[in-house]
């Protein structure tokens, strides 16, 4: 979920730093799916500046 330890410095941050890599392979987007509400995952998508990334 949104602002764990685990996905906040790991899963999230991997797939940003590695998004070029991704799209190489044909990968067109990586969609975060997590159980909050719109206003939790907005705010926690500009604080790891991975809106749009």
């Amino acid at each position: 979920g949104a602002y764990t330890g685990v996905c906040s410095q790991a899963h999230v941050p991997s797939y940003k730093n590695n998004i070029d890599k991704l799209k190489t392979k044909g990968i067109d987007s990586v969609i975060c799916v997590a159980v909050n509400d719109p206003y939790v995952l907005n705010g926690w998508a500009e604080k790891l500046q991975a809106k749009d990334a």
